[in-house]
């Protein structure tokens, strides 16, 4: 089936195309009459409702130029052209023929994307409205640079909206550099009665319209690497005047505390008992402090009762009987059963 539809690679030409393959969900192959390649590479897919694609006869109702096939002679007419091909038309209840109310005037200034350089947001006007059509016409540059988009796009922006999200915008183009395009231009030999060049045109749009960019994009990139540069010297400037004054305190180690030591006196020994009077082999051992070791074969021994401490104890085995005998006076220590006084260790006695 025949068709009139935008070319995705020349976005300013509506050309004679025909449906190579349908697809699936109303995805449709479509291929441009006269440019395209034996193995179908150069096809794009559309949908049937997509506002880019038109019935036959669409350009001639509305007078827009029509692209013929590459390799027609003459005044183009479908008619013809359907008989010579042996095609038909798409019918046009196919098509979305919605027209809405959008508002939009020819001469109104908006923002609109560079399809061929998608990074690009540029200056543009309403050139032309044909039904929900536009033609936006980029400020500075020639009418072959234009684009026909939907009113419903979404790569058109109202003015001011670059400066609204911080986004680059691409002013017009200056007189001296639409000179030096002009001169490319002119240099380049152009066949007569062919506006539709297909890929090769694409590629001679693309260098002459990115000559301009890249002698804009080169000049602000060398704006930016000298900003940061000069950003780089000062923060390196801050960092040494910092480091300057902030020097860090040198470290001290620390020494560990001192445990203080606690001095524990000596115990002296006790003096030995003199060797004046040895032990005769019937007296009693003597202990270290002179005192002799009482058994119970021990002799009954003289003892003083002067010389005795007044706190011995009683022994509890043999307790004397109170009621009988009278008690002991204060200065007598206590005598046990058998007569012999209870000597405690550490009592002062006289060594014989």
């Amino acid at each position: 089936m025949k068709l009139e539809a935008i070319d995705p690679l020349n976005l300013s030409c509506i050309c004679v195309a025909t449906v190579r393959k349908v697809l699936k969900n109303g995805y449709l192959m479509i291929g441009i009459d006269g440019s395209e390649a034996m193995n179908g590479t150069d096809w794009f897919s559309y949908h049937c409702a997509s506002p880019s694609i038109f019935p036959v006869s669409f350009c001639e109702v509305n007078d827009i130029q029509l692209t013929p096939p590459k390799d027609h002679k003459g005044t183009f007419l479908w008619e013809r052209y359907l008989e010579d091909t042996n095609t038909e038309a798409a019918p046009a209840h196919l098509f979305n023929d919605e027209v809405i109310s959008h508002g939009f005037m020819p001469g109104m200034k908006l923002e609109a994307v560079d399809l061929m350089e998608p990074r690009l947001l540029c200056v543009a006007t309403v050139a032309r409205v044909v039904g929900r059509l536009l033609r936006v016409h980029f400020d500075g540059w020639e009418n072959e640079y234009d684009q026909w988009v939907d009113s419903q796009s979404s790569d058109i922006y109202p003015v001011g909206w670059c400066e609204l999200v911080g986004y680059e915008l691409q002013p017009p183009a200056n007189s001296q550099a639409a000179a030096d395009t002009q001169a490319i231009i002119k240099k380049k030999s152009k066949p007569k009665g062919q506006s539709f060049l297909g890929k090769k045109k694409r590629k001679r749009l693309s260098i002459n319209k990115k000559s301009l960019i890249s002698q804009t994009i080169v000049s602000q990139m060398s704006e930016d690497v000298g900003r940061m540069e000069a950003k780089h010297e000062d923060v390196v400037d801050q960092m040494e005047e910092k480091t300057e004054v902030e020097e860090p305190a040198p470290q001290v180690e620390e020494e560990p505390p001192e445990i203080p030591l606690i001095s524990v006196p000596m115990l002296a020994d006790p003096p030995n008992p003199p060797d004046d009077h040895p032990n005769s082999p019937d007296d009693p051992p003597i202990l270290q402090d002179g005192l002799p070791i009482l058994s119970d074969d021990s002799p009954n021994l003289p003892i003083d009762p002067s010389n005795l401490p007044d706190n011995l104890p009683i022994p509890l085995d043999d307790p004397p009987n109170i009621q009988d005998d009278p008690p002991n006076p204060p200065d007598n220590p206590p005598i046990i059963s058998d007569g012999a006084p209870i000597l405690l260790r550490g009592s002062s006695y006289p060594s014989r």
